[in-house]
């Protein structure tokens, strides 16, 4: 067998990111997670490295746009903040984005390990003692 190290789920700290960064090369997009800033979208890249970004507008080009979706794999950059004009936010800083798709790439099927879980766990008529 050979094994090889791949490096775990990380956060970007986008307080460190520079305009034109490239924070997620070539990572599939697999959905996201509620962490402390709301949802963390998770891109998982070629090495294994899984990438976590939150931010507004990554959370509109996934929800409303339909830009990033789930089994297409995307090169995120970083393209600094602006001050938002107006709404609740109005005034406040915003992370603003940057993505690449790959338009040759065929969508592939997103499989939930937790999901598996949960619902094995919750059929409790396969459980044996």
């Amino acid at each position: 067998m050979a094994f090889k190290r791949v490096e775990t789920s990380i956060s970007y700290p986008l307080s460190t990111a520079k305009t034109g960064d490239k924070l997620v090369n070539e990572g599939l997009y697999t959905g996201y997670r509620e962490g402390v800033y709301g949802k963390t979208h998770l891109f998982k890249e070629k090495s294994g490295k899984v990438v976590g970004l939150s931010g507004g507008q990554l959370n509109y080009m996934i929800e409303d746009a339909g830009i990033i979706t789930e089994g297409r794999s995307y090169n995120v950059f970083y393209e600094g903040k602006v001050v938002i004009q107006k709404g609740a936010m109005a005034g406040k800083e915003a992370h603003q984005f940057a993505i690449e798709a790959d338009e040759d790439e065929e969508t592939v099927e997103v499989t939930k390990s937790v999901s598996k879980v949960e619902a094995a766990l919750s059929d409790k008529s396969d459980i044996s003692l």
